[in-house]
Formats: structure tokens, sequence, C-alpha cells
């Protein structure tokens, strides 16, 4: 694919935009089960990718693809890591087959490596479905006038089932300190509440395997999003990581953690194939 230079300002929307939650590439030589079909939907569209591609000249080049698959459904629903997605076959409109081929979530390869779920619903900032997964390819288009792919064959893996447990701290904003917990403490998992200035609080996550620790979030005491909750982010420690939520004014007095675990997942693949899409207009 032709060297890709992006404005200074696209370069930070993405930067921004980015997240880098990613879990190391393993061993995979064992067979992976597939999904049945029964009670998995499968969609597809075609479009043109959203950044404008330059040549080493700084000339505009032929946009590529952007090949986004949804699994809906039986275990899709429930899964709570995705990746190892691969597209094995493509053919252009003059029947041959497509270029470089990228799997990508927040512009990260997804070739080789699993990435939390984050983000279900409809929103225009949800990265997946409400009841399933998506994944996203970015496909070189060798001419601009190519407007359909055909013969579209390809996989992702997610993981899903095994035990799941829901830790809940009320009123984080006052309940300052080590969040005592049965279900962290026998897993060698500390998490520290702490509070910087009025509007922002941090939870310090720490222990021997973090892998399975899935989610940190503050939200009301019924799970639903927070209107004072301005910005969030995490940063990686060597010995842990570390969430900040920025709130405006301040943190709400039933500011409440939740820390999702999940763990023995089950590793499944769902293979997808689709006879011809069209580009969306």
């Amino acid at each position: 694919m032709p060297d890709r230079k992006y404005s200074p300002l696209i370069f930070l929307i993405l930067l921004l935009g980015m997240s880098v939650e990613s879990i190391p590439a393993q061993d995979l030589s064992d067979v992976v089960p597939k999904v049945s079909d029964a009670g998995l939907k499968l969609n597809a569209k075609l479009k043109l990718s959203e950044m404008l591609r330059f040549d080493g000249e700084n000339k505009p080049v032929s946009r590529p693809f952007e090949l986004v698959v949804d699994a809906v459904g039986e275990k899709a629903k429930d899964a709570v890591e995705f990746g190892w997605a691969k597209l094995d076959s493509a053919k252009a409109p003059d029947g041959t087959g497509v270029g470089t081929v990228e799997p990508l979530s927040g512009y990260f390869d997804l070739s080789n490596k699993f990435k939390r779920i984050t983000d279900r619903g409809s929103g225009i900032f949800a990265k997946h479905p409400k009841d399933g997964v998506r994944v996203r390819f970015e496909i070189e288009r060798k001419n601009r006038s190519w407007a359909k792919l055909s013969n579209i064959k390809g996989r992702l893996r997610i993981k899903t089932g095994g035990d799941r447990k829901l830790i809940k701290h009320d009123e984080a904003s006052l309940n300052l300190g080590s969040i005592e917990s049965k279900e962290l403490e026998s897993r060698g998992i500390s998490v520290v509440v702490s509070k910087i200035g009025i509007d922002t609080l941090t939870i310090q996550v720490t222990g021997k395997d973090l892998s399975r620790v899935h989610r940190v979030a503050i939200l009301s005491p019924e799970q639903k999003k927070l209107s004072a909750l301005k910005a969030s982010s995490w940063s990686r420690q060597e010995d842990g990581v570390t969430h900040t939520f920025l709130f405006l004014p301040s943190p709400p007095a039933d500011a409440t953690v939740f820390i999702f675990i999940a763990e023995n997942l089950q590793e499944f693949e769902i293979p997808f194939e689709f006879s011809e899409l069209e580009l969306e207009q």
C-alpha cells in the first residue's frame, strides 16, 4: 500500500481516539472450535476509508476499501475479547485478488492478537454492535473505479463464556483508599481509589495477573453513565494500570466503581463468507 501521510489534525484525532488495550499474541496451535451458524447473524458493508491518502510526492491516491463485518447473536453477544482476524480471499471487479489487507481496530493490527471489547451500542462512537462483535479490514484499492468486491471469505476469533464477577465499590469519591474485596484478594489483585484536586478520580490496579480484569468503570449505582464524567483514560506502569476519570464540576456523591473480572474463557472462531458486496455511496 502507498506510504500514508496524514495532516497534523487528522493524526491528532487518530491519536486521541486510539485504544491500546490489546492482549499479546499467544500460541494458537490447537484447533479452535467454530461457533455454530445457529443463532449467529453475519452482516457486512463495504465503504471507503475515511482517511485521505497521499503518495511520496504528496499527491492524493485512491482511498482503500474498508470492510466492516458484524457477528451478532450466539456467543458473540457475550464475548469479552476479539481478534486474530483474517481475510482469506476477496476478488476485485476485474477478477484479480486484492492487494494489502490490514485487520484494524482503533487503527491497531488485529491479525495476531486479541483485544478487549468495549463500547457496545448503537451510537456513533460505538465500536461494536449491542449484541455482537465488529471487525474492520482495510483493503488496498488499486483502481479508483472499483466499486465492489466478491468471493469474500475470512474469520475472526472471540473469547467468551467462563467465570465472571462484578465487584462494586460505592461512593468512590468518599471512600478513598484500598477496595476491600475477597474476590480481589483471592486473585492477588489490589485496587486503590485516589482523588486529585476536586474533579479527578484515579483507580490503580496492581497484581501478578491483570489479564482477568476486563473493565474498570465509574458509573451510577445502576450501572448508567454519569453525565458529570467528561473524560477517561488509562496508562500502564511496570506493576499495574492506572485509570483516570475527569468529572465536571466534580464526581457525584453516588459515583460507583465497577470492576469486571472474567476468567477461564473459551475461545471460538467465527468464519464469514459474502458472495458480493457493493460499495456504499
